[in-house]
């Protein structure tokens, strides 16, 4: 049976028939255009590449060169000889990268040859270049000797990555005879200088150079 309707008060409207409650546990109603919500469990959003992380004590590994790097030393090869360039074009070139792939190729694993990794990631290398002992008939003692070429990543330099490569390749060298390391410095890098200087590397004497036409 239905309920006869009060009757409006004179001078006072009908009140609005109120809204249905919502229940206690109800999600509360999603406008119109408002994106969905995030599932609970969803998986972040990717963040893009971020810079090389920064280098703490210890975070370098030094190890030898094996064939899994071939890429990694053509693109030191081509960064290294990039920077010699701009230091004086009319000595230094850029090789021709299959020429550099053919040299790793030929060469690796290297006894001589190795690796600075940084979580993972190449940031540089050291390679030892055996010298010729002086023959007989010059005045120079015969001492066994290599030359030292250290190369690091720009995002790497600064960072202990060029450090860590050569105090591993002294330790190299002592344990295949050689005497006595050489760094050859190009005129104007006086970064190499400082770096090499720090590390116990002193003058042998001055080579120069003259252009004939």
């Amino acid at each position: 049976m239905s309920l006869p309707l009060r009757p409006a008060v004179p001078g006072n409207p009908a009140p609005e028939p109120a809204a249905p409650p919502v229940p206690e546990h109800a999600a509360p109603p999603v406008p119109e255009h408002a994106a969905p919500p995030v599932p609970e469990h969803a998986a972040p959003p990717v963040p893009e590449r971020a810079a090389p992380p920064a280098v703490e004590p210890g975070d370098v590994v030094v190890r030898p060169a094996e064939r899994r790097d071939m890429t990694a030393l053509v693109e030191l090869r081509l960064a290294n000889a990039e920077r010699h360039v701009r230091l004086n074009p009319g000595v230094y070139r850029i090789p021709d990268r299959s020429v550099v792939h053919a040299h790793f190729a030929e060469v690796l694993p290297h006894d001589l040859l190795l690796i600075a990794e940084v979580e993972g990631e190449v940031a540089g290398c050291a390679e030892l270049v055996a010298v010729r002992d002086a023959p007989g008939h010059q005045i120079l003692r015969p001492r066994r000797a290599a030359d030292v070429h250290t190369v690091v990543l720009t995002p790497y330099r600064g960072k202990g990555v060029g450090r860590a490569l050569l105090a591993a390749a002294e330790t190299l060298a002592a344990a295949h005879g050689f005497e006595v390391l050489h760094a050859g410095i190009a005129a104007g890098n006086d970064e190499a200088v400082a770096f090499y200087a720090a590390r116990g590397f002193r003058p042998r004497g001055t080579l120069r150079s003259k252009q004939l036409d």
